[in-house]
């Protein structure tokens, strides 16, 4: 064999060794690690998504501790339509303090359409002076809980109402007054 072709078959040999060795080792190499960096990219991905929603919880409870004593707030304003007893024990210690003499009716509770949560009707039966009333109607109004007067008659106490014995303690300049209440209620 002459040496040209000797280098021939050389040369063929090294360029099919080197083919070999890139198409068995180096390749499947490159694709293993173009195949782990998707992997990693995505892993950051999810990663950065991960650590975002970490973020927005620890934000949402440091706004949820801001926002707790408006809640609270916010859940005292309804009664509880069972049992209405913390409503009632406000209207009879605002009528004492207002030194007005006050007589509950309550009523059944009721779902109107057109208001956002049901209620509870009250009738109160109110007597005292004017500026104690207006004072009870105040401190009602401004109280805690959610309320609408829906209707209100006030008149002057008769003669004859200021000779039975629950007000005989009034006197005829005071007034008589029946409040139709509407109080809303947590269902």
């Amino acid at each position: 064999m002459k040496l040209s072709n000797q280098i021939k078959i050389s040369l063929l040999f090294f360029i099919f060794l080197t083919g070999s060795l890139l198409f068995f080792l180096i390749y499947p190499t490159l694709r293993d690690i173009k195949k782990d960096s998707q992997s990693i990219i995505s892993q950051k991905g999810a990663l950065l998504s991960l650590e975002t929603k970490m973020a927005n919880i620890e934000e949402f409870k440091n706004y949820l501790k801001e926002i707790t004593p408006d809640l609270e707030k916010i859940d005292k304003l309804f009664i509880d339509p069972d049992l209405p007893v913390d409503f009632i024990g406000f209207l009879e210690k605002t009528a004492q303090n207002s030194q007005v003499f006050l007589k509950i009716s309550p009523a059944i509770p009721q779902k109107i359409e057109k208001d956002p949560w049901p209620s509870l009707f009250f009738q109160l039966n109110t007597v005292g002076s004017p500026v104690n009333f207006f004072k009870f109607l105040e401190k009602l109004e401004s109280g805690s809980y959610l309320v609408e007067i829906q209707n209100l008659n006030i008149v002057k106490l008769t003669e004859a109402e200021l000779k039975s014995k629950e007000l005989e303690r009034f006197s005829s300049g005071d007034l008589k007054s029946t409040i139709s209440l509407k109080v809303f209620t947590e269902r």
